[in-house]
């Protein structure tokens, strides 16, 4: 009771249902302690609206919203609330609602429950501190009232009337060690002798005859069964039509490379296992992953878009999900049964692909523009001699960001034949804009010849044919000729006449 203020004790467990108003079969009885004197409420709650974990800690399903959350299912029971202190209440499901809570006598208080029809109930005593006849709870779930709960009851019925005949009815209650489950209200009976049958086409009709063991792992709460006229006595027949299994558990997510492209080595998968349903409670065919963008403005997994939905080969309980972006997302597991019914879905996992991507591509040059041709005049009246020369300016565009050589050479060959030399600091000025594209060329001399075959002049135009000391921040370095002398695709390397 490591949250619980007060101690509820009494019984837990099965119970018969009493069958009638006069019939106390199914009492229980319980003592609430350590009230002093503060008056309570008590109230049923449906047992799947009552959580108590492995540390003790009890929270309900929560209805209403912040900062009016309330427990949900209060009184929402075929059990009632039939004597409280001695005195009978009429068959109540809340007692002490209406700003008239029950006083302790001695410090505690004593009262009983009964059922007439199947149920799972959790007796609750708590204090209605601000009189709104609901048990006040925080968002997730965790009483914000003093209270105490007691054990979880289940009251069963009777076995079911011979003839009885079961359409599309959902399970309530299964005890395989007792080989029974209860349907409609009633109990039903079932053994090794009997003949099952299952709905694999998915369209409400059992088509598939199944063993005995198989019948065992498919049934759970929550089934929609059929059934001949039921017998006390002789071999009945029972199907399965829907079939929802149990919950996946334990997914977790690896991120990595695991797809089969040799071309892509890029950490940039994730793989997802995880535990299958233990029990199975269904005949599970397979396995979906979804896998959602993370929405982290809204709660939950479930709320983003969908990345990627990947199924499992058979029951295999690992998928990989392959070449996801950069991005922070969520996934979920659900089972698949052979009557094509999904589970709930498991608890999500959250993971997070960040790939560096490495820059190979080497930077090319998208423009070369001849500026000005100085030749016999100046820089303020330049006269054009066609000759690429000392004060003549040369623009040249990348496509990316460049970083140069403190001794960064392009070698010029002209129409020809004759072979220049170019160099940073050595007859020209090399400027590079502030982001790096753009290289203005000023030369302070003339072109250093290398080569010719008629002159000793570069004339326009004339082809920039090989670059040194110019590469990219990652240190692709640029190449205007491949290893053959054939050009580069998509660069433009051709200096032509300057328009003056």
């Amino acid at each position: 009771m490591e949250n619980q203020t007060f101690t509820v004790s009494g019984p837990s467990g099965a119970s018969p249902v009493s069958t009638s108003d006069t019939d106390n079969t199914g009492s229980r009885s319980y003592t609430v302690s350590g009230l002093g004197t503060t008056p309570v409420n008590i109230a049923l709650f449906p047992a799947s609206a009552v959580s108590n974990d492995e540390d003790g800690i009890v929270t309900f399903d929560v209805t209403g919203t912040a900062p009016n959350e309330v427990a949900d299912g209060i009184g929402e029971t075929n059990a009632v609330i039939e004597v409280v202190q001695g005195v009978a209440v009429g068959g109540d499901t809340h007692v002490g609602a209406g700003e008239t809570p029950i006083t302790p006598t001695n410090g505690s208080i004593t009262f009983t429950v009964d059922s007439q029809f199947f149920d799972e109930v959790v007796p609750v005593v708590f204090v209605d501190a601000d009189n709104d006849d609901q048990l006040d709870v925080a968002a997730d779930g965790t009483p914000q009232e003093a209270f105490g709960v007691a054990g979880a009851t289940t009251y069963l019925p009777g076995v079911a009337a011979a003839t009885t005949t079961l359409v599309d009815d959902v399970v309530q209650y299964v005890d395989k060690d007792a080989n029974f489950f209860v349907a409609d209200g009633a109990r039903f009976n079932y053994a090794e002798g009997d003949t099952y049958s299952y709905d694999t086409n998915g369209d409400g009709t059992t088509n598939q005859v199944i063993t005995f063991a198989q019948w065992e792992t498919a049934l759970s709460v929550g089934d929609a069964v059929d059934s001949g006229a039921y017998s006390l006595n002789f071999q009945n027949s029972f199907g399965i039509d829907e079939d929802v299994s149990g919950t996946p558990t334990g997914l977790m997510a690896a991120v990595g490379d695991f797809d089969a492209t040799a071309d892509n080595t890029d950490a940039d998968d994730a793989r997802l296992t995880w535990t299958a349903p233990s029990p199975a409670n269904g005949l599970i065919e397979d396995y979906t992953v979804t896998v959602y963008d993370d929405n982290p403005a809204v709660a939950g997994c479930q709320t983003g878009t969908v990345a990627s939905a990947v199924g499992s080969t058979g029951t295999a309980t690992t998928v990989d999900v392959e070449e996801l972006a950069n991005d922070t997302y969520c996934a979920v597991v659900v089972a698949n049964t052979l009557a094509g019914n999904v589970s709930i879905a498991s608890a999500p996992v959250f993971f997070t692909v960040a790939v560096t991507t490495v820059d190979e591509d080497a930077p090319i040059i998208t423009d070369v523009t001849a500026v000005r041709d100085i030749g016999a005049g100046t820089a303020a009246a330049p006269e054009a001699n066609g000759v690429l020369d000392t004060g003549d300016q040369v623009r040249v565009q990348f496509d990316e960001a460049v970083v140069l050589a403190a001794n960064t050479t392009l070698t010029i060959t002209d129409e020809d034949g004759t072979v220049a030399e170019i160099t940073r600091g050595a007859n020209a000025t090399f400027q590079l804009s502030q982001n790096g594209q753009t290289l203005l060329i000023t030369l302070t001399g003339n072109p250093l010849v290398v080569d010719f075959a008629a002159n000793l002049t570069v004339e326009y135009p004339a082809d920039i044919t090989d670059v040194a000391g110019i590469a990219d921040a990652t240190g692709n370095v640029l190449v205007v000729e491949d290893e053959n002398g054939a050009p580069i695709a998509d660069q433009d390397v051709t200096i032509n006449v300057p328009v003056v």
